[in-house]
């Protein structure tokens, strides 16, 4: 459904069942970034942060404030497990607040990469 590259020059890959069945499922996804795919591509390719996560070794959060244009106050994270140093599928995709934003996403590896701008 999406390629993306990272800023690492990293290939994530976002399937479309994984958005369909898993992201905007209404009991057990995180509907809220319907029809905010191209925001999802931005995040992986121009991060505001991405951090490792600390549930999953292989797996970074992909961080970005302010993208999606109905919530600008929150950011939107974007999980991805990577299977090499140069390819990596999203798992998910959630809007979060500041205070939330570090949930489940710190301990092994902190911050990999930041840019404030």
């Amino acid at each position: 459904m999406l390629d993306m590259i990272d800023p690492s020059g990293a290939k994530i890959k976002l399937a479309r069942e994984t958005w369909e069945k898993h992201v905007l499922d209404p009991l057990t996804g995180h509907p809220e970034p319907r029809g905010y795919e191209k925001c999802v591509k931005w995040t992986v390719e121009s991060p505001g942060l991405i951090v490792q996560s600390s549930r999953v070794p292989t797996a970074k959060v992909y961080l970005k404030l302010g993208v999606v244009p109905i919530q600008p106050r929150l950011y939107l994270k974007v999980p991805v497990n990577f299977y090499d140093d140069k390819y990596g599928e999203v798992s998910t995709v959630m809007l979060t607040r500041s205070e939330d934003l570090f949930q489940g996403t710190t301990g092994i590896g902190g911050i990999i990469y930041g840019r404030l701008k």
